[in-house]
């Protein structure tokens, strides 16, 4: 199995390749930094910022799943929780999911995508929770992103 990963470099990023690679799968793994804390040649680490378009996003095709881990630190360093701050923090998250779905559908797949963003839970969650509707929709610049709430979701499931 081939899986895609971005904030694959990240505290918990880390820990999840680590798994993928126990389990005899092949990462490819964005980074802004191009940095490869694994030293595995199962690994390919391509160069790029997932919240803007770019070469990385023909990384995205073969691949058999899409793991969504990027976004801005919230926890180190430490930060007041500012309304400018959240803001970014959420962006951060929404635009590299913006990204990574449009590189999917480019590349015809992969089949499987996870995401681990709070915010974007937050908000589903939120929206949800406030109407009947069980989706979110939002649109960029063409893009068009369903978030669905599905049978046990809940903004404070992890991995």
């Amino acid at each position: 199995m081939k899986v895609f990963l971005t904030g694959g470099t990240g505290f918990i990023g880390r820990h999840v390749v680590r798994a993928l690679l126990d389990r005899g799968a092949e990462c490819v793994v964005v980074s802004r930094s191009g940095r490869d804390p694994w030293g595995d040649p199962r690994v390919r680490v391509v160069r790029g910022d997932p919240t803007r378009s770019g070469p990385w996003q023909a990384a995205v095709g073969g691949a058999d799943a899409a793991v969504n881990l990027a976004g801005m630190p919230i926890v180190e360093p430490p930060h007041r929780w500012t309304q400018a701050r959240k803001a970014t923090i959420r962006a951060s998250r929404v635009e590299t999911t913006l990204c990574l779905v449009e590189a999917m559908r480019a590349a015809s797949g992969p089949r499987e995508y996870v995401s681990a963003s709070k915010p974007l839970l937050a908000l589903l969650e939120n929206l949800t929770r406030r109407s009947d509707c069980n989706q979110i929709y939002i649109q960029k610049d063409g893009l068009s992103v369903t978030l669905e709430k599905r049978a046990g979701f809940s903004a404070g499931n992890s991995i």
